[in-house]
């Protein structure tokens, strides 16, 4: 089925956000086990895996509406020189790809292509859940400070 060029484009900005948070979120993850914040490092793991199972269905909806994924296309993969920065490097990555996952929504909204809407906001509402405990950190570092934020990033929680 032929879909409108508006909505490919916009799936395909989404899939450049989605592979570039793999690609930043993943490097963050032996970054900050290398470093040993444990618990940070298995966070973005966990979320660079949630955000590559959420990708496929989206090329696949590209390829349903006829059009091509582009695999080829990242945005610049933010990597910092420490857990704190990087934290903010990831909040702002997260922020970008709910955005691009809004977008998504209302451009399919607006040419009735109800299918990519309803695909865009299933993972909007799973990408908020990781931006929320991105805020939640940056809420934990203002309150303990970089030290005591940092200590309890050391060990690993299940």
């Amino acid at each position: 089925m032929k879909g409108h060029k508006q909505v490919v484009d916009a799936l395909n900005a989404t899939l450049t956000a989605q592979l570039t948070a793999i690609n930043q979120l993943f490097l963050a993850a032996k970054v900050h086990e290398h470093r040993g914040f444990l618990r940070l490092a298995r966070a973005a793991y966990k979320q660079s895996i949630h955000v590559m199972r959420r990708a496929e269905p989206v090329i696949a909806r590209v390829l349903l509406l006829e059009g091509l994924p582009n695999l080829q296309r990242i945005a610049k993969v933010g990597a910092a020189e420490g857990p704190v920065e990087q934290l903010s490097l990831d909040l702002t990555l997260q922020q970008e790809l709910c955005a691009r996952l809004e977008e998504l929504a209302r451009t399919a909204l607006s040419l009735a292509d109800h299918g990519t809407a309803e695909l865009a906001e299933d993972q909007l509402s799973k990408e908020q859940v990781y931006l929320h405990w991105l805020e939640a950190q940056q809420r934990e570092l203002a309150q303990l400070g970089h030290d005591l934020y940092l200590a309890a990033q050391i060990h690993d929680a299940p």
